[in-house]
């Protein structure tokens, strides 16, 4: 039974987890094309201006498990000095795409997020100026929701559409981060959300109570602690990729960060990676909150090791980035998006 664990265990590894990605946009990209000819097989025509469909989440990082849900948002072009009825028509086209492709999606095994964030919420479906507008009153009105925007849609990427759109987008975004670290203070807040379930002498908390007791919640309790915390340092310090190993590499390339934390931090996200994909096959209920749960009887003494030292160094990193605004300097980098 040990022997089958460890086989488990070691049968997913970074290059696994790349090609799942890739099949995720595979498919989302196919889903928004056919979404496309509905339109134009029901008289809509192609898509009427340049736009982009963009991840968020584990999407846009490229780290989604073998069951993802849906997160995304629909960015476009709007012509200047466009007449009111031809505004209303771009509008009117981008909500019924965004309608016929969500649905698509949950067809195709993909739930929307239970935050609704999706893009026939018209929150994530703008025009270039209108998310303009919406980045500038979350960084004027820096309340903790807003903030919790700004960290999600930092971690956005172009999978379909107009890479320049989506350039003007991420530099308008990247800017205003930059601009004032004071926002610092801000984010922190919303990065250290999630609680490490590391208690004294290294026990690790399990669910006491309902559906997933005895299991350990591997997204809350270690990956997403991880994430957040690379995130935070690699955005305030410049850099505009998404995914958390890109993150590392700018971190450790930038000596920002020792070059053994960025090994060590490497070697325990790859191993949360391996855990959340462990937990998507031991769960066949449909119910997209399991697969961020781990049944504890299914790892070795030495998983628990592993476990244990990563959730150690997911701690350290909180505490690390709680002290962020209290460094000595920040080092000032030019994010790499062009305009």
């Amino acid at each position: 039974m040990g022997i089958l664990k460890r086989e488990r265990l070691s049968y997913f590894s970074t290059h696994e987890s790349e090609e799942i990605n890739l099949l995720h946009d595979r498919v989302i990209a196919r889903c928004l094309q056919l979404s496309i000819l509905a339109l134009k097989g029901q008289g809509m025509g192609q898509p009427p201006v340049p736009f982009a469909l963009l991840l968020f989440g584990s999407g846009g990082r490229q780290e989604q498990s073998l069951v993802s849900d849906q997160d995304h948002g629909l960015i476009y072009d709007l012509p200047m000095q466009s007449a009111p009825e031809q505004i209303r028509q771009l509008h009117d086209y981008f909500r019924e795409l965004a309608a016929v492709f969500v649905a698509g999606l949950e067809e195709a095994g993909y739930p929307p997020c239970h935050g609704n964030v999706v893009c026939t919420n018209e929150r994530w479906r703008r025009s270039l100026d209108g998310w303009k507008q919406d980045l500038d009153s979350w960084y004027d009105d820096p309340t903790w929701e807003n903030m919790r925007h700004l960290l999600m849609v930092s971690d956005a990427r172009c999978i379909v559409g107009d890479l320049h759109l989506f350039q003007q987008f991420s530099f308008h975004l990247h800017r205003l981060i930059q601009k004032q670290p004071r926002l610092t203070e801000r984010l922190i807040s919303n990065t250290l959300h999630h609680r490490v379930p590391l208690g004294w002498f290294g026990h690790i908390y399990k669910e006491a109570h309902g559906k997933y007791q005895g299991a350990v919640n591997i997204k809350n309790g270690l990956y997403l602690p991880l994430v957040n915390s690379v995130r935070l340092w690699a955005l305030v310090n410049g850099a505009s990729a998404t995914s958390t190993l890109e993150r590392l590499r700018f971190l450790e390339e930038r000596s920002i960060w020792p070059k053994a934390l960025c090994q060590e931090v490497c070697q325990h996200f790859r191993f949360a990676l391996s855990l959340r994909l462990m937990a998507c096959c031991q769960w066949h209920d449909g119910d997209y909150l399991s697969n961020s749960y781990l049944k504890a009887d299914s790892l070795t003494k030495e998983s628990w090791r592993l476990l244990r030292n990563a959730m150690r160094t997911a701690l350290d990193l909180q505490k690390k980035t709680a002290e962020l605004t209290s460094q000595p300097s920040l080092p000032s980098h030019e994010t790499r998006m062009l305009p």
